[in-house]
């Protein structure tokens, strides 16, 4: 199985007065729905292809149905979204991915039996002179 993507999850918990029923999440330009995961937390995930997720902090920010609807808004306008307040606001570290080794082992195997056959034939002529 080949992965070629890398999966962010959030999971947040947040106390308030009156908790929100559903949450939204806004991830770099991305909309997205917050999972209920039980009493106060909240879960979001989503997907990045490898060569396009970055190496470090992405923040997470949570809205309401009303501030869901205003980003909408904003973003179907092509307007700036900094004017809309989240109700909460996370961040997801992400170490970036294993990219492999940089030496294939074949290509290892190959300079090792080289190795060894340059110094098979130096010992084998120095027996023969």
């Amino acid at each position: 199985m080949i992965v070629n993507e890398a999966a962010f999850i959030a999971q947040v918990s947040a106390e308030c007065e009156d908790s929100p029923s559903n949450l939204y999440a806004e991830v770099e330009g991305r909309l997205l729905v917050a999972a209920n995961a039980g009493p106060n937390k909240y879960q979001v995930s989503w997907l990045d292809d490898f060569k396009k997720a970055r190496r470090g902090d992405y923040y997470v920010k949570f809205y309401d149905e009303a501030g869901y609807g205003q980003l909408r808004k904003l973003l179907r306008d092509g307007e700036s979204i900094s004017s809309v307040t989240p109700v909460h606001s996370a961040y997801v570290r992400y170490p970036g991915a294993y990219k492999g080794v940089w030496v294939n082992s074949e290509f290892l195997a190959a300079i090792v039996s080289m190795v060894v056959l340059y110094f098979a034939y130096t010992f084998k002529s120095k027996i023969v002179s």
